[in-house]
């Protein structure tokens, strides 16, 4: 099933049977666009997901930005960065309360299993270690949104050596 499809010529998407750790360093890196995965999860926790829809607020990306159709739910961190200077800032009296607000509301859409998490646990399989949420000062930050690449965005985050924090 390999398969790539050029979006321009440095940023492609792949079909694949499973996620693989190349995949996702590639995913990082943004020389890869996306990974198509038939199936990545079942039927039944697609139908959940999909049917919470209904019940989640959600909001589209930009289609300027990502000609792609995606859905949104969450508050995405690079919408609560203030700009201090030549650095940017979390607005954490914005961000954190619409985190929390976000993380209740999709407890109460009550979707069993969590998609979210399925997805968290296959792609530490494929990574080869576990994946968790990046965290700000020990808090972990609402894993829903997408978070975009480089090309004058921000890049992915890293984490401080051993804190698991947000660098």
């Amino acid at each position: 099933m390999p398969r790539t499809t050029a979006l321009d010529p440095l940023f492609t998407a792949a079909d694949s049977n499973s996620f693989t750790d190349r995949h996702l360093a590639n995913l990082a890196a943004d020389t890869l666009a996306a990974v198509r995965v038939p199936n990545f999860l079942d039927t039944p926790t697609c139908r959940t997901a999909l049917a919470a829809l209904d019940r989640l607020p959600t909001a589209d990306y930009d289609p300027t930005r990502v000609p792609t159709p995606i859905i949104r739910f969450g508050p995405a961190l690079n919408t609560y960065r203030n700009q201090n200077g030549q650095h940017s800032q979390l607005d954490t009296d914005r961000y954190w309360p619409d985190a929390e607000a976000a993380r209740a509301t999709w407890q109460r859409a009550g979707m069993r299993p969590d998609p979210i998490a399925v997805s968290m646990a296959r792609l530490g399989t494929a990574w080869g270690a576990a994946v968790t949420p990046a965290t700000i000062g020990g808090r972990a930050v609402f894993g829903g949104p997408h978070a975009v690449g480089r090309a004058g965005r921000r890049g992915p985050a890293r984490t401080k050596e051993g804190s698991g924090d947000l660098a």
